[in-house]
């Protein structure tokens, strides 16, 4: 008789693509403040496979979570990156003592710097909030989080693309839905109010967040 244990490593499978997650445990503890890291792959909405990552401080320090999944942007590819980062002050271990990975909390919701959080105003913004939120499946803190920050890609860009076709009666192209990463710039697009002037400014608030940069010439021409 043969007893399949699982693997002895840790790789995983996220969307197609084999993750060695001592990668990122490695990449985590590189960072500032951050004594041990785990990372463990949960099962979403749809059988949707995403990572989260646990970290516990140094002792006297505090990570900052924010700085550390924008080191984690430049280091890392997109597939690799956390959907979540929590600090726990300890890990639990099992009797050998070793970090026991399946007692680790298993959380939907990213733990970051606070920062104020423009709730949705209109009905459209709530419609498009309640979507990120079943397609994501977390709770949606404001209109100007970024809907890749929140852990989305390209794939369930494709089923918000066509729950707002379902809901709104209209139509948004992929490339909008990249374009238009926040919940307030999605909006104001689909009801014809979005400048240039608005898209790019999104744009250099959500990349300054992953610390890229971009050249932005403002203009005032309404989007066709």
């Amino acid at each position: 008789a043969i007893e399949f244990l699982g693997r002895i490593d840790n790789q995983v499978k996220i969307r197609g693509h084999r993750i060695e997650l001592g990668e990122i445990e490695a990449a985590l503890m590189r960072q500032t403040g951050v004594r041990e890291a785990a990372v463990v792959a949960r099962d979403g909405i749809g059988g949707d496979r995403y990572l989260v990552a646990y970290i516990t401080p140094q002792s006297g320090a505090q990570p900052d979570i924010e700085q550390i999944r924008m080191a984690l942007t430049s280091e890392l590819p997109d597939i690799m990156q956390p959907k979540t980062v929590l600090v726990l002050q300890a890990f639990p271990l099992t009797p050998n003592n070793k970090i026991d990975r399946r007692a680790l909390p298993d959380a939907i919701t990213a733990v970051v710097a606070p920062r104020p959080a423009a709730g949705a105003e209109s009905q459209l913004e709530k419609e498009i909030a309640s979507i990120w939120e079943q397609v994501l499946g977390i709770p949606i803190a404001g209109t100007a989080d970024n809907f890749f920050d929140l852990g989305g890609h390209s794939l369930l860009v494709i089923q918000v693309q066509r729950r707002l076709r379902e809901a709104t009666g209209r139509e948004i192209s992929i490339t909008d839905m990249f374009r238009l990463p926040t919940i307030s710039a999605l909006a104001a697009h689909l009801n014809g109010s979005l400048t240039r002037t608005a898209v790019s400014d999104g744009l250099s608030r959500a990349n300054a967040r992953r610390g890229m940069r971009l050249r932005v010439t403002p203009q005032q021409t309404p989007v066709a």
